[in-house]
């Protein structure tokens, strides 16, 4: 009781260090001439709301119009089941319904953009266990990739700020997601009990520790705050790693480059139950020091 305790404070005084770091990234990112950073999402979303309007203006510049039409409109058709989830939220196999919609979204998004899609290691995923999967972020492709790779009922630890959109609003409602702020330390200790909470419940989730999309292609530094909900409810970490998708989408793009091959692949899962203390308090490290690994190891394979 007392480490969680302890963790909770770390992560709270994490919280207030990167702050400031946060800001200024953001405000760098926003002056840059020409940035195709992923916080070009956000700054569309903080600035504009994410407005239907600003999004298709972008894509038409891009000259994606038309395929970004097509995944408009196919993620619209999952919001049309919202209707159902009143319903349908307290039936038994409400999880397997939502995973099987997710899933074909997944798999629909991928064949738009003509994604060759590679799964590696699937039966490293156990559907009798509970999972917090983590994963590497270089592109807005990267959802619907994991929603199409990943073999288990799953949901996602989302960016508020996705919530500013009607769509991704209604899809984050649709899954169940847990929403976490970025720069707000309460909010984010409520979203820390919240995903502890979930994955108590048998939820499995997936989170990108990174917190934004690799301006470089490279792995950031890791937020410890959900991996740490991982640690107090003691199931188990899965790293994944992404190959492809930046190639496909750059971060901050509206363009799609077809007929690339994307790999997703599932590492050694890590069990929090052995964890001893000094392991919990640096699961960050842990977990990044297995994601670099798989990517040397993805990289000189593929």
């Amino acid at each position: 009781m007392l480490l969680d305790y302890y963790l909770i404070f770390c992560i709270v005084k994490e919280t207030k260090e990167k702050k400031m770091t946060n800001v200024e990234l953001e405000e760098l990112n926003y002056k840059r001439e020409g940035s195709r950073g992923g916080l070009k999402y956000s700054a569309i979303i903080e600035h504009k709301g994410f407005k239907v309007i600003h999004f298709l203006k972008g894509a038409f510049k891009e000259k994606q119009f038309f395929i970004l039409l097509k995944l408009f409109l196919r993620s619209l058709w999952v919001v049309w089941c919202m209707p159902f989830v009143f319903i349908l939220r307290k039936m038994p196999f409400w999880d397997k319904f939502v995973f099987a919609r997710l899933n074909k979204w997944g798999k629909a998004i991928c064949k738009i953009t003509k994604v060759k899609l590679h799964v590696i290691n699937r039966e490293n995923v156990s559907e009798n266990k509970t999972y917090l999967f983590t994963s590497n972020h270089l592109s807005l492709l990267d959802i619907p990739v994991l929603s199409a790779a990943i073999p288990v009922k799953n949901r996602y630890i989302a960016n508020r700020d996705l919530a500013c959109f009607f769509i991704t609003n209604l899809l984050i409602k649709f899954s169940g997601s847990v929403l976490i702020g970025k720069n707000d330390g309460k909010e984010q200790i409520r979203a820390l009990k919240n995903i502890r909470q979930s994955l108590l419940r048998g939820n499995n989730l997936i989170i990108f520790p990174e917190s934004n999309m690799s301006n470089d292609g490279n792995l950031q530094g890791f937020q410890r705050g959900g991996l740490s909900a991982a640690v107090f409810a003691n199931v188990h970490i899965m790293p994944v790693y992404i190959k492809g998708t930046r190639e496909v989408c750059p971060p901050g793009a509206f363009s799609f480059e077809p007929d690339k091959d994307v790999y997703v692949v599932f590492g050694e899962e890590i069990d929090c139950k052995n964890l001893n203390r000094e392991d919990k308090k640096s699961i960050d490290i842990i977990v990044y020091n297995k994601l670099k690994k798989m990517s040397e190891c993805v990289i000189q394979e593929i």
